[in-house]
């Protein structure tokens, strides 16, 4: 196509496809502030909150396998492990034993709430 034909071509306009960049730039801007909000949030918020979402997961007193509470929290494999570890070890409120009696690495921990 030569210059001459390209001035004397009809154009469309993409009205549609226009509309649905502005839709998905109006989402991201949502997101952005969301993502602001949260980040504004004290920690200790959030922690509280988090705590509150766990401790619903189970009953006080309940042994429970790391992998059923991530399936009871909703979340992947090897998810929830890190914050349990760090609220045993930094925080004490939390109890853990082998599954079974001795630690093997397929069966792994049970967690309860300490009292």
């Amino acid at each position: 196509m030569n210059i001459s034909q390209m001035i004397l071509a009809e154009v469309t306009p993409l009205s549609e496809y226009a509309a649905e960049r502005v839709r998905e730039y109006a989402t991201r801007k949502r997101d952005k502030a969301a993502k602001k909000e949260a980040a504004t949030r004290a920690p200790q918020e959030s922690h509280l909150e988090a705590i509150a979402r766990y401790r619903a997961a189970w009953k006080d007193g309940e042994w429970l396998p790391t992998r059923e509470i991530e399936i009871r929290l909703g979340m992947g494999k090897c998810i929830v492990s890190p914050t349990l570890r760090k609220w045993l070890n930094s925080y004490k409120l939390l109890e853990r034993r082998p599954v079974g009696g001795a630690y093997q690495k397929g069966k792994g921990y049970e967690w309860r709430w300490v009292k």
